[in-house]
């Protein structure tokens, strides 16, 4: 039914009215006109916008048009609700070069902020876990790196919303004089994500309703889409190219899926008491190639994965950090290769397995024997091990949307029963970007201004970026187009750009510097390292 405004319903009326009586004075001012003619015309127009709001009211496909309650309400005729928003999560350190002669206690709930030099607007973040500096425990919060002593504490963004994700080094206020110490996040927090748009819940809904039936592809989807932390999903099955399980015999189901960094969960001794390994023996294990498998999986490369030897084989707490075979080569380490170029142990995530990314995913670590020895020799007071066991624990992070989307698909009313349905986390491909830019002189006149106006550059570089959508795409052209649109950029210095293509750096991939590149229907990218620089 087409809507009616109420000038076409005055026209309408009045041709109907000198239909029948071709004499009668409809002008303006009349009381035909002013008492019979509009009043009506202005009734049928409010029915008119009634009958519209109704007619969008009752169709997904018109969700672009509805309020957000509207959409709410049809949706749930069909028991769907639309996904809220959530809030980001990270990690923050709090650092000083001296030892506060006191214990001092930073309790949970403290409010962290972010620069504004570094954010549009200041972005708080509130502790998770109180937090004591001990100046009895002062040789265990140093830093030799830094120079510094310090604590980490978990944070949570005060807000929802994808505002939360900020970068690394902007969490730097601590909006409480009070504290010793500086603060600052080493890494960006992640998770925080805006509440499902209608057209985002329409696409859901849809996917839904359609794949009601149990063990089709769109079934499958509507399943995994509907998930917690689900950001987006591909499912595969018999014949695509992705499917490399099944040998070409098909009955097996792969359910590729973005999952937001919500959903990982941190593993350690406190939780796992797998996780604590204890009276490893050098002369039956160390002294050979030693596997330990992680008890849960899949293993997330958005948390770091941390080895540290706990207690010696006399008992003595010795809380020494253990190496990855990848990790930057350390210098005056005592228990570590004399050249400089031992590890302990590398972390296997089989990135190219049948069941890579999954619950059943080969996740390991293996320990490198010759490079243990030399941990055998360390103590505090440097004097050698006398015994041949030490304790290890591990601390690392799971995807724990797969493990949940997993436990959904293995219901029996999920599959069909000889269907072999496995959820897998997408793979993430982050991008490097380095790109200078001259900036206006207006924009360069302070110091502030002009590292705001970086700021809103890389911002606008990692929302080009960073996109929920599996098998999506990436140009230069559109980078150096998003950095021309942010007010104060007069020119990009195209010879500048370099962007690079990389996995996490346990995958053992090589990177790659690309212009336009496509990911993989089962990957997606994200930006990582973004550095835009000011030049005159």
């Amino acid at each position: 039914m087409a809507t009616r405004t109420q000038d076409e319903v005055i026209i309408d009326l009045i041709t109907n009215i000198l239909r029948s009586e071709n004499k009668a004075d409809a002008l303006p001012g009349q009381v035909l006109r002013d008492v019979v003619v509009n009043a009506n015309a202005s009734e049928f127009e409010r029915l008119y916008d009634q009958v519209e709001t109704v007619r969008i009211a009752q169709s997904i496909s018109n969700a672009n048009l509805m309020t957000t309650n509207q959409m709410n309400n049809l949706v749930a005729n069909f028991g769907i609700k639309r996904k809220p928003a959530s809030k980001a999560i990270g990690t923050v350190t709090f650092s000083t070069p001296t030892v506060p002669p006191g214990v001092v206690r930073i309790p949970e709930g403290t409010k962290l902020g972010t620069s504004t030099a570094s954010t549009t607007s200041e972005i708080t973040f509130i502790t998770t876990f109180e937090v004591r500096f001990d100046p009895a425990l002062e040789g265990l919060l140093y830093n030799p790196d830094s120079g510094n002593y310090e604590l980490q504490v978990d944070v949570i963004a005060e807000d929802p919303g994808e505002d939360g994700n900020v970068g690394p080094f902007t969490i730097n206020n601590t909006q409480n004089s009070n504290l010793p110490f500086s603060v600052s996040n080493n890494n960006g927090t992640a998770g925080g994500s805006d509440q499902e748009s209608n057209n985002d819940l329409a696409v859901r809904a849809l996917n839904i309703l359609l794949g009601s039936n149990v063990g089709t592809s769109t079934g499958y989807l509507g399943t995994v889409s509907g998930q917690d932390n689900v950001l987006g999903a591909l499912i595969v099955g018999p014949g695509d190219p992705l499917m490399t399980r099944d040998g070409g015999q098909g009955g097996k189901v792969d359910a590729w899926m973005i999952t937001s960094d919500a959903g990982i969960k941190e593993l350690g001794p406190s939780n796992n008491p797998n996780l604590t390994i204890q009276n490893w023996n050098w002369n039956d294990q160390f002294t050979k190639s030693f596997t330990f498998n992680f008890p849960e999986k899949p293993v997330s490369t958005s948390a770091p994965i941390t080895v540290r030897g706990t207690r010696g084989p006399d008992g003595e707490i010795i809380d020494v950090l253990l190496y990855e075979s990848r990790d930057p080569a350390p210098t005056g380490v005592s228990y570590m290769d004399p050249s400089g170029t031992g590890y302990h142990y590398t972390v296997s995530l089989a990135d190219d397995l049948e069941t890579a990314h999954s619950v059943r995913a080969d996740d390991k670590i293996i320990w490198s024997p010759n490079e243990m020895e030399y941990l055998r020799t360390f103590n505090a007071s440097g004097t050698a091990f006398t015994g041949n066991t030490l304790d290890v624990s591990v601390t690392y992070s799971v995807d724990q949307t797969v493990v949940d989307v997993q436990s959904v698909l293995d219901a029996a009313d999920q599959h069909i029963i000889t269907a072999d349905v496995l959820a897998k986390e997408a793979q993430k491909i982050l991008i490097d970007v380095t790109m200078d830019v001259e900036l206006e002189d207006s924009f360069k006149e302070t110091t502030t201004t002009e590292q705001q106006t970086i700021a809103n550059v890389e911002d606008a570089i990692i929302s080009e970026i960073n996109n929920t959508t599996l098998g999506n795409k990436i140009e230069a052209s559109d980078l150096v187009q998003a950095a021309h649109n942010v007010e104060g950029v007069d020119n990009v210095i195209l010879n500048s750009l370099r962007i690079i293509r990389r996995r996490s750096s346990l995958f053992d991939t090589v990177d790659q510097e690309i212009t336009d590149d496509v990911s993989e229907d089962n990957q997606y990218f994200e930006a990582s390292d973004i550095q835009v620089s000011s030049v005159i």
